[in-house]
């Protein structure tokens, strides 16, 4: 264990007890129970949602993936691992995407097989100390239930489970929904159908929902079945950001389907230098 991640630790240890996963308002977490059901484009659909209702948003990187090539970010950037060198503080990390939309991208862990998740829960705490200058806040937080676990572990007010309608997706939803329950009862939790027909996405939320009520006891939130949008999908294959095209059919249903939860919810901010539009001295750190 490095001498900077033992400081990390014992920053941790100094800061007031809290729950293990505080509710958080203004902060969201994606998350799945099987890989390739689309976190990451769920993650900019909403944070880009949020910021055209006015929100100042953040997009957290919790996992490295998809998300950054979304954003329009390529090549290797500083991130979040970056945070155990002495000296880097979270605002150093923050790449400016648009007025009012910051991101924070997971940069290169070391072995995302093998990665201690005490670590990245850690380090996850510590980006939590952006949050508060901003409305939204919306975490990618992969497929593994244990990266899942710490994209919330700075706070969450909703976690969003996103799946698809095939049953290995909804199996895979249905264990992530156990295990929250298990660790975080009463966290809210929504339900996700991504790339789908509206009606078969909606049925799939159902046949989930059903079956955590039997099972479980209670069943999630049902949230917007987003369908296959083909101009999304064509932007995305040629390379560009999910900020340059028209809004498309997933973006209008994220609008409309969770409506007011898309908009501000804090009425004051925290002056912070992460702030979209000021000077960010060490942007341009190299990576570990």
């Amino acid at each position: 264990m490095s001498r900077s991640l033992e400081e990390l630790r014992a920053w941790v240890t100094g800061q007031s007890r809290a729950p293990e996963t505080p509710l958080r308002p203004g902060v969201w977490v994606v998350g799945a129970g099987k890989g390739g059901v689309g976190t990451s484009t769920v993650t900019a659909l909403l944070a880009l949602a949020a910021r055209r209702k006015g929100s100042r948003t953040l997009v957290v990187e919790g996992v490295s993936g998809g998300l950054a090539l979304i954003l329009g970010q390529e090549g290797e950037t500083a991130g979040i691992p970056d945070l155990a060198r002495p000296g880097v503080e979270p605002a150093d990390l923050l790449v400016p995407l648009a007025d009012g939309m910051d991101f924070l991208p997971a940069g290169r862990w070391a072995d995302a097989s093998t990665q201690e998740e005490t670590e990245r829960a850690l380090l996850l705490r510590r980006v939590g100390e952006l949050y508060d200058a901003y409305d939204r806040v919306v975490v990618d937080g992969g497929s593994r239930a244990t990266t899942v676990l710490a994209a919330c572990s700075a706070g969450v007010e909703r976690l969003w489970i996103v799946t698809h309608r095939n049953r290995v997706a909804a199996a895979g939803a249905y264990a992530l929904v156990k295990a929250m329950g298990e660790r975080h009862p009463g966290l809210p939790l929504s339900l996700v159908a991504n790339r789908t027909d509206p009606d078969e996405g909606r049925q799939a939320l159902s046949a989930i929902r059903a079956g955590c009520r039997r099972f479980l006891g209670s069943a999630p939130d049902e949230g917007p079945a987003l369908p296959t949008d083909p101009k999304l999908l064509r932007a995305l294959d040629e390379g560009r950001s999910i900020l340059d095209i028209p809004p498309g059919a997933a973006l209008q249903v994220v609008e409309q389907t969770l409506g007011s939860l898309l908009t501000p919810v804090t009425t004051t901010a925290v002056p912070s230098r992460s702030l979209t539009g000021q000077a960010h001295p060490t942007r341009n750190l190299r990576p570990v």
